[in-house]
């Protein structure tokens, strides 16, 4: 390798662990921030669907209750039984 290729890539090693150090903690805060940020979301979205289904299931239930309260079925006719 050339005195020059060696330069150069001393250079580029010093100047990306430059970049690293300084650039390192607000790329990985704004990560943070955006992953934070998902699962607030996705905890949000998940509370909501379970309180529309649980909303949805006690309103089927208070429904059948009521209806069956309400309106009972008609009596059916029974023969009486035969005895041998």
């Amino acid at each position: 390798m050339n005195p020059l290729r060696r330069q150069a890539l001393g250079t580029g090693a010093v100047a990306g662990a430059a970049c690293a150090a300084c650039c390192a903690p607000p790329v990985l805060a704004a990560l943070g921030v955006t992953l934070g940020l998902a699962v607030l979301a996705g905890v949000v979205a998940g509370i909501a669907v379970a309180v529309a289904v649980a909303v949805i299931g006690v309103t089927a239930v208070s429904a059948r209750r009521s209806r069956a309260r309400r309106d009972p079925p008609p009596p059916v006719a029974v023969a009486a039984p035969r005895r041998r």
